[in-house]
C-alpha cells in the first residue's frame, strides 16, 4: 500500500509540474514557488504523524492517508487551464 502511495504521489508531483508550466504558463521560477503549500503540508504533517501513529497504529493511519490521496487526486483530476 505505501508503494501505491508513493507511486501515486511522485506521478502527481510530475504532471503537476507539467501543468503547471505549460498549461498556466508560470515557467520554471513561479512554478517552484507554486508548490511551497503542498511542501510545508508535507513538512508539518511529517511533525505530527509520529504521535498519531504512536496512538491509532500503523493500518488507521495508511488507510486515512490513502483515501485523502485519493480525494485530493481526484479533485486535481478536475483543474483546468480555463476560467470556465
Amino acid at each position: 500500500m505505501i508503494a501505491l502511495i508513493v507511486g501515486g504521489q511522485l506521478s502527481m508531483f510530475f504532471l503537476a509540474v507539467q501543468f503547471i508550466d505549460g498549461e498556466l504558463d508560470f515557467g520554471p521560477m513561479a512554478t517552484g514557488p507554486a508548490f511551497m503549500p503542498l511542501t510545508l503540508g508535507i513538512f508539518g504533517m511529517s511533525r505530527v504523524s509520529p504521535r498519531l501513529l504512536a496512538r491509532f497504529g500503523p493500518t488507521p493511519m495508511i488507510m486515512t492517508g490513502a483515501i485523502a490521496l485519493a480525494a485530493s487526486f481526484a479533485w486535481l483530476s478536475t483543474l483546468s487551464a480555463s476560467n470556465d
